[in-house]
């Protein structure tokens, strides 16, 4: 996260044990500004929100910072537990997260300091907050598996569903089964995509990548990859980039999914999401590594070395 010449970066893991916080270092020099502990775990994404740090972590903490001092404005327990998941911005002052246990979306303003409204998910809901929540100026879209396992313990079977809220009032409008498969211990819901009038989603349980009409949640393709979606995928000029856990990143044209072209590079992905820079697709490997590729050379592609 880039503010006003400052880097944000988070620093934790998932469980919430060890050190956990927010650091702020000059963009230019590297030097550290300024460090925020935090109360949970540090995983979760945070975002400017009305000028402020907002934060939201694993023990249902919102917590609101200066993000020029790393000084702490003010604290609110949620209620529910973030644990990959993000703020969302969904007006200057307003933004929305989702948490687990209870599995809630929640929409709040940080001026006034008030929750907009709180949306339950289904009770047979896990790993919401596990998720990114994507906002396409209407609606809401997030993703879940289903159903709870009784024992909470993986390997089970589940479906992971996408769903779309009313960003005004947190009403479910619809949802839609992406896949199904054998969860494995600390899977991590994958992140939607939304374009114009289609939402994108791939999912950890099964090598399929699938769009949605935003409206009615109506299917509109679906493609079977050689391995798992990564948590994240991008998309420029019509064209998305999906990385797989095989270390394979497909370019799938975005009106019919169909394969434009695939590179395989020497990691895998699998709790990451692309970036796009200029011309080039930007990543981080599990193992590791960042990968810098022109997307012009992904779409060309077949070869398995970079």
């Amino acid at each position: 996260l880039l503010y006003n010449g400052i880097v944000i970066v988070s620093q934790g893991e998932p469980s919430g044990r060890g050190a956990n916080g927010i650091a702020g270092i000059d963009a230019t020099t590297g030097k550290s500004l300024w460090y925020a502990p935090l109360s949970g775990s540090g995983t979760p994404t945070p975002a400017i929100v009305d000028g402020q740090l907002v934060n939201h972590d694993s023990t249902g903490e919102l917590e609101v910072f200066d993000p020029t001092t790393g000084t702490e404005r003010w604290h609110k327990n949620l209620g529910t537990h973030a644990h990959a998941s993000a703020i969302t911005p969904i007006s200057p002052t307003a933004f929305v997260t989702a948490g687990d246990d209870p599995d809630d979306v929640v929409a709040m303003d940080v001026r006034s300091r008030k929750i907009l409204w709180r949306a339950p998910l289904p009770a047979d809901a896990r790993s919401a907050g596990s998720t990114y929540l994507a906002y396409d100026g209407t609606r809401i879209f997030g993703m879940y598996f289903a159903p709870r396992a009784a024992t909470e313990k993986a390997p089970y079977h589940a479906t992971q569903r996408l769903y779309a809220l009313d960003a005004k009032t947190g009403h479910t409008l619809w949802s839609a089964d992406v896949a199904s498969g054998v969860a494995q211990e600390r899977f991590l819901s994958s992140i939607p995509l939304v374009h114009d009038d289609t939402v994108y989603a791939g999912s950890p349980l099964a090598p399929t990548f699938s769009a949605f009409d935003t409206v009615t949640g109506k299917p509109r393709w679906s493609v079977t990859l050689g391995a798992p979606a990564a948590r994240g995928s991008v998309l420029k000029d019509n064209v998305i980039y999906v990385p797989t856990t095989s270390g394979t990143v497909y370019a799938l044209a975005a009106n019919d999914g169909h394969v434009i072209g695939q590179h395989t590079f020497p990691d895998v992905f699998v709790d990451t999401s692309p970036s796009i820079a200029g011309d080039s697709l930007v990543i981080g490997g599990d193992h590791g590594y960042v990968f810098a590729m022109p997307l012009a050379a992904i779409r060309a592609s077949n070869a398995d070395t970079p």
